[in-house]
Order: C-alpha cells, then structure tokens, then sequence
C-alpha cells in the first residue's frame, strides 16, 4: 500500500514538473512572437526620435546658469559636472519668487505689489540674466542628450531639468518688472527668448520635459495678459502650439517603458522554476499594459477637452487590462489629467489672444472696443469667447462654458478662464 501512494506521489509531481515546464516552454514561445512585433512598433515609433548629443549652445547655457547661481540649466550623467551650483541668492528668493507669479498672474491687471526682494536680485544679476538673453538669441537652440533606447531601462536616471524652470521663472518676474515700470516698454524680445527655450524642450518626448514645458508655457500666457502690445506673428507662433499632441507623444512612450521589461528583462540569477515563472508574469503583464495603454492613449485625440470626461477614460482603460495584471493597476500617473490639462493650457492661450486684442484696439481709439470679432474656440469645438463692453467703461472677457473639472487650486498657478479690465488707461 505505501509503496502504491510513493507511485502516485513520485508521478504527480513528475506530471507537475511536466506542466511546469510545458507552461514555460509555451509561455516564452508565446510571449517571443509577441515580442518581434512589439519589437517592430517600437522601432517604427522610436524613428521619430532620433539620438541626440548635448550641443556647444546647451553646454555654453549651464555655463551662464551656474554664474547666475541657479545651477546647470540641465545636469545629466552623460555630461561631466560642472564647477559651481546654486548660491544662497536664489534660495532667498524662491519663495516670494512663487508667491508673487502666482498672485500677479492670477490678477488682470499688474496690482500686485513687487516684492523689493525680487527688485533687488534682478537689479544685482541684471548683467548675468542679459548674457544668457542673448546667448539663447544668438546662438543655435540647445540640444540635449537624449537616447530614446534609455527610457526602457526603468533604472536608468531622468535628466535634471530644474535649472531651466527656474530660469524661466527669472524671465518672466523681469518681464513683470519692467512692464510695471514702463507700459510701453517692448518687451518682446525677452519672452522671444523664453519662448524658444520652450520650444527645445517640447521637441523632447519625455513627460519631465514636456510637463515642465506646459509650466512654462502657462506662465508664458499669464505674463502676455499684463503685456499691452506683442508682435501678431509672435502672437500667432505662441498659438500655434498643440501642447495635446506634444503631450501625447511623452504619453506614448511611457507606455512604452513597460515594454522595457521584456526587451530588457531583469537578470535572473536562479534557474528554479518560481523565478522563470515570475520573469514570465512580469513580461506578460508588461506587454498587456503596453498594449492596451497605447490603444487608450491613441482614443484622446479624438475627444474634446472641455467635453472630456476623465474619469470615465480611467474607467475604461482600467477595464481593458486583462483581469489577472494586477501590475498594471500599481501606482498609475493621472495621465489623463494632464493631457486635459494641456488642453487648459491652449484655452489660456486664446484667451491671452482676445484679451492683447481688445487692447489692441484701445491703444487706437483710447477706449475699449464695442465688440470684437466672434472668435471660436479651436480647443473646444463649439464654444466661444464673448466679448462685452459695460456702461460704466469697464470691458469683460469670458467663456461659453464652465467647466466643472477645473477646480481651483492653492498648490500651483490657475489661470482663470475669464478677464475684466476697469476703464482703458495707457
């Protein structure tokens, strides 16, 4: 009898070992023919994203940031560090830096006391801040090391780009200062230069690049409001940027990254069976999640921002995944915010636009216009801007919809969706 059940034991586990090896044996043929075409869209996506190196203009601009004290402008592992940093200068200002932007912006009109703290700084690095205006408008845009193979390796470390959000910050408080002090001071020339700093960073795929470039470009559109006059072309350029579609690329590629795990997949140092089945989970949860996040990422240009249901687009993307990848369910970004909230950004733009409009047309006649033209939005199909004049001089500026998902906030700037201005004053 005892010699019966060690048979029956001995032949059990022999079975079990056999559907252990054939679940393996199968799993990675499987997830091998999945790989070669996974392997065939990333190429086709990383192609549009070609290798590039850190060029002379961008090693030349860490130079002129690290003598202004706010660090490399950029810092990465693949340039050598630079002698200097950020010096106590800068560190005295930040936070009155941040409490007036966000108070100043948020205002239609420049009523905000300047603190004489920030006075003081840009009058002290006045000739600091000047040199890397003209080098960045002088010279051939900064490039930056990027290697689009990088962000597969979950491990490898993301650029350090606080430098440059910083410099952006010093640009617009300058131009802030020098609009308090002369309304008719042409200003353009520093927000040019702010401007096509923007753009280097957007012609990066990274989410750090463009969410810092969606900052900046917000700030940009606050700081135009207080501005009474700005170039049309200019005009039109800041307006052309789709900052949905920039976003959406970094959205791409951080689908990718989890795909990292089955083209890079972590080493395994063990041969026991557990280790290659927990290798082969996380590739198989891997290559779901890639999957079905492409294919809900791809359905946002489809939608209208201001019609966007974000928690319904969540809803479904969740449901998507496939009910056993528990993996893809840790930890996920609200993505979806973001892109909506690029979209906000892009509605903060062409209200900028109507308002330099309005002023426009005062500086001719020294009042505020009766009308404007209908202007449509292009964000949000089927709404508008509307244009109204009052009896006692005052002129408003506001949109055809709420928009319930725009919750105020206390941690970051918001630009608000309508505009009042007193009587016209030059």
């Amino acid at each position: 009898m005892n010699r019966k059940i060690w048979q029956v034991i001995v032949i059990s586990i022999g079975g079990l070992l056999g559907l252990l090896a054939l679940i393996l044996f199968g799993g990675k043929f499987w997830i091998s023919q999945q790989a070669k075409q996974m392997s065939q869209d990333w190429v086709k996506f990383a192609s549009q994203f070609p290798k590039t190196a850190t060029n002379d203009s961008a090693r030349q601009l860490n130079q002129l940031t690290i003598k202004l004290g706010i660090g490399p402008a950029v810092s990465s592992q693949e340039e050598p560090p630079l002698p200097g940093g950020q010096i106590p200068d800068f560190e005295n200002i930040r936070e009155e830096l941040d409490k007036f932007l966000n108070s100043q912006l948020e205002q239609p009109t420049s009523n905000v006391q300047i603190p004489a703290v920030l006075q003081t700084y840009l009058q002290k690095h006045a000739g600091e801040i000047a040199a890397i205006r003209r080098h960045i408008a002088s010279s051939e845009p900064p490039v930056w090391h990027m290697d689009i193979e990088r962000f597969l390796d979950i491990s490898a470390p993301l650029p350090n780009l606080g430098g440059l959000l910083k410099l952006q910050k010093i640009f617009m408080v300058d131009i802030l200062v020098k609009n308090r002090l002369d309304k008719n001071a042409d200003l353009w020339s520093i927000m040019a230069v702010s401007y096509q700093l923007n753009q280097a960073l957007l012609n990066r795929p990274d989410a750090v690049s463009q969410l810092l470039a969606l900052a900046v470009a917000k700030l940009q559109a606050g700081v135009v409001r207080q501005l009474n006059t700005m170039p049309p072309e200019a005009l039109v350029n800041m307006m052309a940027v789709d900052y949905q579609k920039s976003l959406q690329w970094s959205l791409m590629l951080e689908s990718w990254m989890m795909y990292g795990l089955v083209k890079l997949p972590p080493k395994d140092e063990g041969n026991m069976g557990l280790q290659s089945l927990e290798l082969m989970y996380l590739q198989l949860s891997a290559m779901d999640t890639t999957a079905k996040n492409r294919q809900a990422f791809t359905k946002l240009e489809e939608e209208n921002t201001c019609t966007f249901d974000k928690d319904a687009f969540e809803r479904q993307r969740e449901s998507s995944i496939a009910w056993w990848n528990e993996l893809a369910r840790m930890g996920m970004p609200d993505w979806a915010g973001q892109w909506q909230n690029a979209g906000k950004v892009m509605l903060d733009w062409e209200l900028t636009a109507q308002i330099l409009a309005a002023k426009t047309a005062a500086a001719t006649t020294g009042k505020w216009p009766s009308e404007l033209p209908a202007q449509p939005s292009k964000v949000c199909p089927g709404e508008r801007w509307i244009y109204q004049l009052n009896g006692d001089g005052t002129m408003s500026i506001s949109f055809s919809r709420q928009l319930p998902w725009l919750q105020p906030t206390t941690s970051s700037l918001q630009l608000p969706l309508d505009y009042t201005a007193p009587p016209w004053q030059k």
